[in-house]
């Protein structure tokens, strides 16, 4: 079966003003798509997202290669389908949660000795997730601006200090810099063992502080790297932070004045708008006479 353009155009609702579907777009004037693969791709990816989002799923802060803090309680986090129950079994433990109405849900680990035996991590719901080589230890978060960002590939000594890391208890994350007005729920990255193709772009003294770890305390070391660089001081502070300490006024200030929700917002938004309203017919004159036009 096939259909021309106008007949697909009718029947599938692929007309917008954007993108018209039309014979002007095609080699040819006819498709040769038949209507019932269209209809049966379209409910395979209905199926398929409506599984998705009811799949239990975690932040890629838990991944293969991890390593989990020894000696507390270890907060498992995610989300799932609302009401259902979620179970994670690991290191001989079993625990379970049931998701809240908004498909969140976490449970905590029992503490646990340090291990270096690769162990295998099984949250289980509706799907299952399996996490392989995972080990018990030591987690650290580095963070901060280009310093800490600095990578072991531009430190002194980088080629013999990258040929000699072969560290498989020592587990690096980097985290993808990211920048985000409110606290973002998931990363960019992965858990990576610690070995010279891998720690090349690393950062150099979070490497450093690893290992120093790894060889002092003879047990697995998780490091997280988290800076970001040419990053200042204020930006790593959280807006509620900032509007309950008083010696931080002038920065207050300033961000009320990119809110347009605040008093200081809305002022400074309205008189931007008016400058840009005042600006145009300036612009437009000076444009269509040929003249530069006024900044």
């Amino acid at each position: 079966m096939t259909v021309n353009t106008t007949q697909l155009e009718a029947r599938v609702g692929l007309v917008t003003e954007d993108f018209p579907l039309s014979k002007r777009h095609l080699p040819h004037h006819k498709l040769k798509f038949p209507i019932v693969k269209i209809l049966v791709f379209m409910l395979t990816f209905i199926c398929c997202m409506c599984s998705a989002i009811a799949d239990v799923s975690l932040p890629r802060v838990f991944n293969n290669n991890m390593v989990i803090q020894r000696d507390t309680l270890v907060p498992i986090w995610g989300k799932a389908q609302p009401g259902e129950k979620v179970t994670v079994r690991f290191a001989g433990q079993e625990q379970s949660c049931t998701a809240s109405a908004d498909g969140r849900w976490m449970l905590k680990l029992n503490p646990m000795e340090a291990n270096a035996k690769p162990q295998e991590m099984i949250i289980s719901g509706s799907n299952s997730v399996t996490f392989k080589n995972v080990l018990i230890g030591e987690v650290w978060l580095c963070s901060g601006d280009f310093g800490v960002y600095y990578e072991l590939f531009g430190c002194k000594d980088a080629a013999k200090e990258i040929a000699k890391a072969r560290f498989p208890n020592l587990r690096l994350l980097h985290v993808t810099c990211k920048s985000s007005n409110k606290p973002l729920e998931d990363i960019e990255g992965l858990w990576v063992e610690c070995l010279p193709k891998k720690v090349s772009a690393f950062s150099g003294m979070a490497y450093y502080f690893g290992r120093k770890l790894h060889l002092k305390l003879k047990v697995p070391v998780g490091i997280i790297a988290a800076s970001y660089r040419y990053s200042s001081t204020r930006s790593w502070l959280s807006p509620e932070s900032i509007q309950s300490t008083p010696d931080l006024e002038v920065l207050k200030n300033k961000l009320d004045s990119w809110d347009p929700t605040t008093a200081k917002g809305k002022e400074v938004h309205l008189a931007a708008i008016q400058k840009l309203e005042a600006w145009l017919p300036v612009a437009e004159k000076a444009f269509a006479e040929g003249t530069p036009v006024p900044k």
